[in-house]
């Protein structure tokens, strides 16, 4: 990101994403584990995945978070409105 936009983003969703990106490099952790691993007190380690799990994008197993099934809907969504979009624009193309 160049720094004319940097003053344009949220540095907490920025964190949302980090969170999410450090529990897949770590296979789940549990608060502690993550909140050691990003410097985090453990107290906003435990905001964060009880917010991203609200959602359903983190999931609690046991005592170890991971993350979860909604970005494969998502994901899903995204591949049908490009193919959507792409044919969409070949035909006006021709």
């Amino acid at each position: 990101m160049d720094s004319e936009n940097a003053t344009e983003t949220l540095s907490t969703v920025k964190r949302a994403f980090d969170v999410i990106h450090t529990l897949r490099d770590m296979k789940g952790a549990r608060v502690t584990e993550l909140a050691s691993e990003m410097d985090l007190a453990t107290s906003t380690a435990h905001k964060y995945l009880a917010t991203l799990a609200s959602e359903n994008y983190v999931v609690k197993e046991g005592d170890e978070y991971h993350v979860g099934l909604r970005f494969l809907d998502l994901s899903t969504y995204a591949k049908t409105e490009r193919r959507a979009i792409g044919s969409a624009h070949r035909r006006s193309v021709k």
